[in-house]
């Protein structure tokens, strides 16, 4: 987002940095060696479109890695996490006079992709020996891949 970048602009001055559809980048095929994305795809309205496009760009052998929230598969840990993202994080985000984002941010996370389907839709966008691993309790996990 536009913001984002004017932020990054001011530290990294000489960066070139672009504002594009994650669906259609404005970048030739095979230029990156990786790519990343940190809490991005479940804002996607199509995940797996943004998955080739990032395949796209990638040099064949390029690594991608994302990072998200996710669904805890441990039942205890899961009902904490629910109660914990509906209530208290909302209202800490009442507090900061950021409602509206506080309480997006469960609702997200509880229908993003599980762990198998990103997996799933990175093989299916060209990569290979997709893996992942669960942070924070399994709140958050890391997928990667390569370029096939």
């Amino acid at each position: 987002c536009q913001p984002m970048l004017d932020l990054a602009r001011k530290k990294f001055p000489g960066v070139r940095l672009v504002l594009a559809d994650a669906g259609r980048l404005p970048i030739r095929d095979g230029t990156f060696d990786g790519a990343t994305v940190g809490w991005g795809l479940r804002n996607l309205p199509d995940v797996s479109v943004a998955l080739r496009e990032i395949a796209r760009v990638l040099k064949p052998g390029g690594r991608f890695v994302t990072l998200d929230m996710a669904r805890p598969r441990i039942p205890i840990v899961g009902r904490i996490s629910e109660a914990t993202c509906h209530t208290i994080v909302p209202l800490i985000g009442r507090m900061f006079g950021k409602s509206e984002a506080y309480t997006y941010l469960p609702k997200s996370a509880a229908v993003f992709m599980s762990r198998e389907e990103m997996r799933s839709a990175m093989e299916q966008a060209g990569f290979q020996d997709v893996r992942w691993r669960d942070l924070y309790f399994g709140n958050v996990c890391m997928h990667w891949g390569v370029k096939a």
